[in-house]
């Protein structure tokens, strides 16, 4: 998939994607929009998370 096709599936801009990729502030509506997309938990999606 292109990152314009992954942007749409998950329903957030390109940019956000590109931040996300560049570890670049988020915003809490794109986070949420990601981690509801892959299924996991926001604290599974935050820097220095680690698997319990």
């Amino acid at each position: 998939m292109s990152w314009s096709q992954v942007a749409k599936e998950i329903g957030v801009s390109v940019p956000t994607l590109t931040r996300t990729r560049l570890a670049g502030r988020m915003e809490v509506d794109g986070m949420l929009a990601m981690v509801r997309w892959l299924g996991r938990t926001v604290e599974s999606f935050t820097f220095g998370y680690k698997e319990p």
